[in-house]
């Protein structure tokens, strides 16, 4: 499955949140007609999907996610419908990753996080019981022992 990063989305007026040309001006146009994924809006490339045992909740980390937004009750919708017996585990899945320990270019600018992230995410993950996450664009592998 795909998820939509800053060199699919980011361009500025292009509706994304972050307002930097990273897409060289393809505003997803590529991803979104190439690739298969079953979002209701393709513009927005956050959906969700099953497959055997795991249920799927991939969020478009081009467009924000914070508490309040469309795409925030798209992600705790995905989350709270997950049926635990049927998939007993919760995938979130993302381009940005929301905290990192291993890349020094973030501490350099100050942060370990995507600025509108972990903040708002965090509590939801806690809430349902997200059992993995999956990042793309630091260009460095990483994992972690269980967070909470």
């Amino acid at each position: 499955m795909v998820a939509s990063g800053n060199h699919e989305r980011d361009w500025p007026n292009s509706g994304s949140f972050y307002e930097i040309m990273d897409s060289g001006g393809e505003c997803s146009v590529l991803a979104e007609t190439m690739f298969y994924f079953p979002a209701e809006n393709r513009a927005k490339f956050c959906y969700a999907t099953d497959y055997g045992m795991f249920h799927f909740c991939i969020a478009d980390s081009e467009h924000d996610w914070r508490e309040g937004t469309e795409q925030y009750k798209f992600i705790e919708h995905c989350l709270a419908s997950a049926d635990r017996r049927k998939q007993p585990w919760l995938i979130f899945a993302a381009h940005r990753v929301l905290v990192y320990s291993s890349n020094s270019w973030y501490a350099q600018e100050g942060s370990f996080e995507e600025p509108i992230g972990r903040e708002s995410l965090q509590k939801l993950w806690q809430k349902y019981r997200v059992d993995i996450a999956f990042y793309g664009h630091v260009h460095n592998y990483e994992r972690t022992c269980p967070i909470y």
